[in-house]
């Protein structure tokens, strides 16, 4: 019986619970930022917020990215709990081309935080008055930059940790892979070895001859006595009383 062994991540975690781990960070992850995204985009479409056009698409694109992370991780979760390897393989896949574009679309986004309109900032001060007028004036303009730092930090650890999972999810496809060829060739081995046992050859029984055969023709074999040995004292020279031989 051809069995795989199952392989491990870190020295000693098996790369299906890597991936079970992966897919819930992702869930997590895609719901929190997207649902900070779509916020901020809401608060951009009634005005709470202001933001330059770079801004707005790099915001719109993001929320759209970590949309689709949380749908993706969905799926790999599904796949990897109830070891279904076409959702696994396309959650492989899936967060390949979902990583990628979100590292593009977060450099982006962090570079338009970085390089924003001083304009933007002066707006934002002239309308800090009011309640609380030094709270909002800080916000923004110190406010804003530790933001923006924060930011690029969630941005990393997210991409790190999609970077790694990327090798385990294809480790585990290769894992699975593995383990359908061996359960191939186990059938195989059961099939092969149940028609063996099912094959019986039929020898024909031939009666043994032996010397009361009752198949017997005298005139081709002879006669029985015929095929006798003679006995040697019934000859003339070996006769009692023959002296011949003297």
């Amino acid at each position: 019986m051809v069995t795989v062994r199952s392989r491990k991540f870190c020295c000693c975690l098996p790369v299906r619970f890597g991936v079970i781990c992966m897919a819930l960070l992702g869930l997590a992850f895609g719901i929190a930022l997207c649902t900070i995204g779509w916020f901020q985009v809401n608060e951009l479409r009634i005005g709470a917020v202001n933001m330059d056009g770079p801004e707005k698409v790099g915001l719109y694109f993001i929320s759209i990215s970590f949309t689709l992370l949380a749908v993706i991780s969905l799926i790999g979760l599904i796949g990897s709990v109830f070891h279904l390897d076409g959702l696994v393989e396309s959650y492989a896949w899936s967060i390949t081309v979902n990583t990628l574009a979100n590292m593009g679309i977060g450099i982006y986004f962090i570079w338009t935080l970085f390089h924003r309109d001083p304009s933007n900032v002066a707006r934002c001060l002239n309308a800090a008055t009011g309640d609380y007028a030094d709270a909002k004036a800080w916000v923004c303009s110190k406010g804003f930059e530790v933001i923006r730092v924060i930011i690029t930090i969630i941005f990393c650890i997210v991409w790190i940790f999609q970077i790694i999972g990327i090798f385990i999810v294809f480790d585990y496809c290769g894992q699975l892979r593995e383990e359908r060829e061996a359960e191939w060739e186990n059938q195989s081995i059961a099939s092969k070895g149940s028609s063996n046992a099912s094959t019986v050859v039929v020898v024909p029984e031939v009666p043994m001859r032996t010397t009361y055969d009752s198949n017997y023709d005298k005139s081709l074999q002879g006669g029985w006595t015929s095929a006798r040995t003679p006995y040697a004292f019934n000859s003339t020279e070996n006769a009692r009383g023959n002296t011949a031989h003297v």
